[in-house]
């Protein structure tokens, strides 16, 4: 309660301001103890409940670009199981309520071709509500803007499988919410290429949603390059309420 989370890292040094930290738990100085692995269990963690109330998390990073600010009014998520060894997660219900965050890029990343996600395998998550909430994604590099304002959103049963690349969901429902992406034209198809090359990512991706509600609200598509055209559907220039 009544948090504040701050990382910092300029271009005259490689290290967050925290490292002071990692350095001091990994020092050299400290006495190593053996310890028999010969009948050891995997880890596995649990947390009945997780709450977070009226936090901020703010992250500059002048090196990578990216810079995060987070406003957190109240998250509340139980943790049934975090099997590192298998890489499963069982996430019960997560709860936020008036959380806001912002997320500016201001250098151009190359995309990661090389990961692989069979390095974790599965998340399981009950329910997820979100309430009074506001996401805000940008990019300097490439004008792309994302935004999203959720007045409540519930996101019922679901499976992430990353081995597979399946999401299989029993229910989302969106209310009183908005969304709004602008791309630039050469955004927008750097973006289909990616999904497209098969070489790169491998298969697509496979949405499994029972149901699909969706009241007062609105989404907004624009590709800031391309002129509005009088007549017909303007794919480029969506509006949808």
């Amino acid at each position: 309660k009544n948090f504040y989370v701050q990382l910092k890292r300029n271009n005259q040094d490689s290290t967050f301001n925290v490292q002071f930290l990692v350095d001091a738990f990994t020092s050299d100085k400290i006495k190593k103890v053996k310890v028999d692995t010969s009948a050891t269990t995997p880890w596995i963690i649990k947390a009945n409940t997780i709450i977070l109330t009226h936090g901020r998390f703010n992250l500059a990073d002048s090196i990578s670009g990216l810079n995060m600010a987070l406003s957190i009014g109240g998250i509340e998520a139980e943790l049934n199981k975090l099997n590192l060894e298998k890489s499963i997660a069982d996430i019960g219900n997560v709860n936020l309520s008036d959380v806001h965050g912002i997320i500016r890029n201001t250098k151009t990343s190359p995309i990661d071709t090389t990961s692989n996600s069979n390095s974790w395998n599965g998340v399981e998550l009950s329910q997820l509500n979100i309430k009074r909430s506001s996401f805000n994604y940008s990019d300097a590099s490439t004008d792309m803007l994302v935004a999203i304002i959720v007045g409540e959103l519930e996101l019922k049963s679901s499976t992430l499988d990353l081995h597979t690349r399946k999401i299989r969901s029993n229910g989302l429902s969106i209310y009183q919410s908005s969304g709004l992406i602008n791309l630039t034209k050469s955004t927008a198809i750097a973006s289909l290429d990616t999904i497209t090359n098969a070489d790169s990512i491998g298969p697509g991706w496979n949405l499994q949603l029972k149901t699909f509600n969706v009241k007062q609200s609105a989404f907004k598509l624009n590709i800031l390059n391309e002129d509005k055209i009088k007549k017909g559907i303007d794919w480029n220039h969506l509006a949808l309420t």
